[in-house]
């Protein structure tokens, strides 16, 4: 079987998008407390640092996150959409330097064992 490299321009969430009716359905605010019991959600952030800059990060990490929204098309309670498999992680954080960032990770899987793309975006605010 041939393995097919999808590609999305992903942006960032229109202002409303917290706020629309859909808000229910598609997106999630992850809770500080959520945040604890899924580090792999800093490993994320550090993809996002890894993105923009492929080389040693050591003093940017460890990243302070302020705010992670994930968006689902899936039809799942909001504490569960951490865990879809096909998801967009919206995250702001500080960088250890000081640095404000932003970064999208969109992680799509095909249903096949091991098959997982993920697909990263960063902004450098300051």
């Amino acid at each position: 079987m041939e393995s097919k490299s999808l590609s999305y321009d992903i942006s960032w969430l229109d202002d409303d998008a917290l706020t629309a009716s859909d808000k229910q359905l598609q997106y999630y605010e992850v809770k500080e407390s959520d945040l604890r019991d899924n580090e792999w959600l800093y490993l994320y952030a550090e993809l996002v640092l890894f993105s923009k800059w492929a080389m040693d990060l050591s003093a940017y990490l460890p990243v302070k996150m302020k705010k992670v929204v994930v968006r689902t098309r899936e039809d799942v309670e909001s504490t569960t959409k951490l865990r879809s498999k096909n998801a967009t992680f919206y995250m702001s954080f500080t960088s250890c330097g000081g640095l404000e960032c932003r970064g999208i990770i969109r992680r799509t899987t095909d249903e096949i064992p091991q098959h997982m793309s993920l697909q990263v975006k960063c902004w450098i605010d300051n």
